[in-house]
């Protein structure tokens, strides 16, 4: 029981989409979409229906939180085992940046640099660290995001020296 006696998880969840909407109208559009895509794939055990419906959720006029969405589509390949499936997702994604379409260039750096650090090692993590601090210069996250990622194996090339 969320919320009080009568109240249920669907209220509640209603409850919240019908603020995004007041609030931020793309955002709690595409939220929806994720959150079916997210049912199909809990239900099917495979992402087929789950990616088709993400798919059409990018196509769609009324999304137009791209990053919303392919958070969720990421975070369910990886789930799902899908690591170079995940990786092409971001690089669609930030084809979506640079093409203007998206504005949540930052977010995206960040994201994908942790994504390497796990899953794709020191060479692929640092020139992204590097396209990150190239992409957005002045940005004191990205300046950060890169100086993590860098530090650690620079320190341990010297320790080796």
């Amino acid at each position: 029981m969320i919320g009080g006696p009568g109240v249920t998880a669907a209220d509640h969840r209603r409850r919240a989409y019908d603020m995004l909407d007041s609030a931020c109208p793309d955002r709690g559009y595409a939220l929806r979409w994720c959150e079916q895509a997210q049912v199909m794939y809990k239900a099917d055990g495979d992402m087929k229906e789950a990616r088709l419906l993400l798919r059409s959720a990018l196509g769609c006029s009324r999304v137009a939180d791209y990053a919303s969405v392919y958070k969720a589509w990421i975070a369910m390949e990886l789930h799902a085992g899908n690591v170079d499936a995940a990786r092409g997702l971001f690089l669609e994604w930030g084809h979506r940046i640079y093409a203007g379409e998206d504005d949540s260039s930052v977010d995206f750096w960040c994201i994908f640099i942790n994504f390497e650090v796990w899953n794709g090692g020191a060479d692929r993590a640092r020139a992204l660290a590097r396209a990150a601090a190239e992409a957005c210069p002045s940005d004191p996250t990205i300046y950060a995001k890169s100086l993590k990622v860098e530090l650690p194996w620079e320190l341990a090339g010297k320790r080796n020296c």
